[in-house]
């Protein structure tokens, strides 16, 4: 019924089996186990504003109005970057202040490294006017032709 060939063929899975099934899990102590480096990236909070260069207003026709403030700039070199981004409202002034974070254990490069970040408003429940937003040391204005309120 079996040649040769699958009497083999079984033995070695059978082997295979008896092998796997009888090595053990536990690790004596003159085991020895490989071990692989793992870096993890190590940042630390500036505290720092990112260094905005110029604001852009873009304003989205839709009811309700959505409202965009772009904000670029450069970061001097290839560690820092945005960690967050809060967001207070004062009347008809939006202050956003971009914190940056930088990584600590890698060689940064000294570089220009520009950087673009698209920033949705909350400006539901706002009434028709003229706003005013300031992005950490840059300011813009943009207005609102109706109320923003849904009913």
């Amino acid at each position: 019924m079996f040649n040769l060939a699958h009497r083999h063929f079984v033995l070695m899975i059978f082997m295979f089996f008896l092998v796997v099934s009888c090595s053990s899990d536990n690790l004596s102590s003159s085991d020895t186990i490989e071990t692989k480096n793992v870096i993890t990236l190590v940042q630390e909070e500036t505290n720092d504003y990112a260094p905005v260069d110029e604001i852009e207003m873009m304003i989205v026709e839709t009811f309700p109005v959505q409202v965009n403030v772009i904000a670029k700039g450069y970061f001097d070199d290839d560690c820092t970057k945005i960690d967050h981004i809060t967001e207070v409202q004062s009347g008809n002034t939006l202050t956003l202040k971009m914190i940056t974070v930088r990584q600590t254990n890698k060689v940064c490069k000294q570089d220009i490294k520009p950087f673009e970040e698209i920033i949705p408003l909350n400006v539901a429940g706002f009434y028709a006017d003229i706003y005013t937003v300031n992005v950490n040391n840059k300011s813009a204005i943009f207005e609102l032709g109706v109320d923003n309120i849904i009913r």
